[in-house]
């Protein structure tokens, strides 16, 4: 046996080697995968941390009484500090648009560090909600696009339903008609494409929102026609009192 085996003894050592490093690299690539999973994970956990915290308006100034001697006089109780929360004593932010871009932080380092972590594709549509939150909504969209095309039927009707929103949010803000109608247009087409197919899930709800944008855009017959269809699409749905 020994003799058979000597003429192939340095091919074999070769292939031990080979399939050696090729073990090693392998364990090495799980061990990072682990890594960045576990890194995404903290940073996904740093942003929920601070979507968790209250919004608490700015205290105002207690108004001017009048003393004993009819001098105004001001209250001499201190203000309360805004950026924490008295009974708690953790941290509070002033406005939803400022949590928002402090949660920004670790969601952005989590897109341009861990984009190819299971953690970071999950986090996609929150991600997309923070940023509208904060005001970008051109980042927002790119998000919420994201989502709509991975392939996931469920989610990728939810993140059009945003995609929706985000336009809307878009012709409330517009300075001019043109602008308006523009983003309400891109808006009726996310909507539309949430559920296109009758009879199939969550068919009611491209309807009846598509209803809504047809009403904004002064069309409407068209919107009551749609929001009828909305009706007989999903007679028991939640939506029936809103349409």
């Amino acid at each position: 046996f020994a003799d058979r085996i000597k003429p192939h003894l340095r091919k074999l050592i070769a292939l031990g080697v080979v399939i050696l490093a090729a073990s090693m690299v392998f364990i090495t690539w799980r061990w990072w995968d682990g890594r960045k999973e576990e890194r995404a994970s903290t940073l996904y956990a740093q942003a929920m941390d601070v979507l968790a915290q209250r919004v608490v308006a700015p205290p105002t100034p207690p108004a001017a009484v009048d003393g004993e001697d009819g001098d105004a006089s001001s209250a001499e109780a201190p203000l309360p500090d805004p950026t924490v929360d008295d009974e708690t004593k953790e941290p509070t932010f002033s406005s939803l648009a400022e949590r928002a871009k402090a949660a920004l932080v670790p969601l952005d380092e989590l897109r341009a560090t861990y984009s190819s972590t299971k953690v970071a594709r999950g986090a996609r549509m929150m991600h997309g909600a923070v940023e509208a939150q904060a005001g970008d909504l051109d980042a927002a969209a790119e998000l919420f696009r994201a989502v709509a095309s991975s392939g996931d039927a469920n989610l990728a009707s939810l993140a059009r339903e945003q995609l929706g929103y985000n336009y809307e949010r878009k012709a409330s803000a517009a300075t001019d008609e043109a602008a308006r109608q523009a983003a309400l247009g891109e808006a009726l087409a996310a909507f539309r494409s949430i559920q296109d197919k009758d009879g199939a899930p969550r068919r009611e709800y491209a309807l009846y929102h598509e209803g809504r944008m047809l009403a904004a855009m002064d069309k409407l017959d068209d919107a009551i026609a749609t929001q009828k269809k909305a009706l007989d699409a999903a007679p028991e749905s939640p939506l029936h009192d809103d349409i």
